[in-house]
């Protein structure tokens, strides 16, 4: 496989590395709480706000991953009927359809990254500015954006009858 392939087909991995990172790391906070608010009786107050960008960070970094493992829903009870060629198109075009939706999810989550960035808005109590968690919905998007858009070349390549780019997996 070439290089540059093979760079932009792990990109998704590297997202869904950081989502496990995400995920032990709300997992280590709430744990924390409850020790504190167990031995200590106190509560830290931002736990709720941490814990709210750790899971907003966790999911957008596994989107593109999800993806190429196939763990979305669909349905596809009657389409699973077509002929071949036509199941290929129709994937072909569904496909073309959600890389324009995921296209259009980046620039609505650049923008209100971008408005977030100029306001200098900032999370109450734990004081964490609010566009840095925003720009990871930004970057999960785009993980995902390229796990379609390989998906796309893929189906296309199969379509038109050419060998795929991946020969030695």
């Amino acid at each position: 496989m070439h290089r540059s392939v093979k760079f932009f087909t792990s990109i998704p991995r590297i997202g869904a590395i950081l989502s496990v990172v995400c995920l032990i790391g709300v997992t280590a906070t709430v744990f924390a709480e409850s020790v504190i608010r167990t031995v200590f009786g106190v509560s830290v107050t931002h736990v709720f706000e941490v814990g709210g960008i750790g899971l907003l960070c966790l999911v957008f970094l596994g989107l593109g991953w999800l993806y190429q493992e196939g763990a979305h829903l669909r349905v596809g009870f009657a389409v699973d009927r077509l002929p071949a060629k036509p199941l290929r198109i129709l994937n072909l075009f569904l496909h073309l359809l959600s890389l324009a939706f995921v296209v259009f999810a980046v620039k609505v989550w650049w923008d209100m990254t971008m408005g977030t960035l100029e306001s200098g808005r900032f999370y109450l109590l734990s004081r964490i500015p609010v566009w840095p968690v925003q720009m990871v919905g930004v970057v999960g998007w785009g993980i995902m954006g390229l796990a379609i858009l390989e998906s796309i070349v893929k189906q296309g390549r199969e379509i038109m009858g050419k060998p795929a780019l991946d020969k030695d997996k």
